[in-house]
């Protein structure tokens, strides 16, 4: 009989202490101390649950497409982001098991506010690239575009540097781990017609969080 290789298995919040010492990282440099978030991904709630220990929530919303506890609304992050009026939220949590870009374009193009958005990027599926993604950057649908990791990757640094159309990336951290990379991104806003304030730039890499 031939050997198979391991099943890569969705594990939620297999790296809970750092998705946790991110958000306390953000929510600190935002000097956000009243928390109303939106959770997109929600699963069983476990990160917002663990994050109560060291903020206070005033507001957590959850959906996910197969809700598991009471009161998630089974909804799908862009869904979820089109559905509801963002301006009553400081912090948007999107962590689903791929590619989360489609969800946060939608963030982008309705942010009226500064605002703690948190984004897992995970290869758990190697299909990397939605239509919406792939429209956003004018790419046929058609072609033939091989998904690998180093693909997911090009394709986070094209999204985020379209930031800076929509808003100023105020505070900006990364955690790349082996098949998955965490972003919390403080972003606020721009003015009408008003350029970014800063030049695109590199959102630095690292192992270590900016504690």
């Amino acid at each position: 009989m031939s050997r198979r290789e391991p099943v890569k298995r969705k594990t939620d919040n297999r790296s809970l202490r750092h998705k946790v010492e991110l958000r306390c990282w953000l929510l600190d440099a935002m000097h956000i101390t009243d928390v109303r978030v939106l959770d997109t991904c929600a699963g069983a709630g476990v990160i917002w649950d663990a994050m109560r220990a060291h903020v206070s929530i005033s507001r957590c919303i959850r959906s996910d497409i197969k809700p598991r506890r009471v009161g998630t609304l089974k909804l799908s992050a862009v869904d979820m982001i089109r559905a509801m009026p963002l301006d009553e939220f400081n912090v948007i949590d999107i962590d689903p098991y791929g590619e989360p870009w489609e969800a946060y374009l939608e963030v982008l193009a309705r942010l009226r506010q500064p605002t703690a958005v948190f984004v897992t990027r995970g290869t758990v599926s190697w299909g990397v690239l939605t239509d919406a993604v792939l429209a956003h950057f004018g790419v046929p649908r058609h072609w033939p575009i091989a998904q690998s990791q180093r693909l997911a990757a090009y394709v986070d640094d094209l999204v985020l540097r379209d930031t800076w159309h929509y808003a100023d990336i105020r505070h900006a951290s990364v955690l790349d781990l082996e098949d998955v990379s965490y972003y919390a991104l403080g972003l606020a806003p721009l003015a009408p017609a008003a350029p970014a304030a800063h030049p695109p730039a590199d959102i630095a890499r690292s192992h270590a969080l900016p504690l």
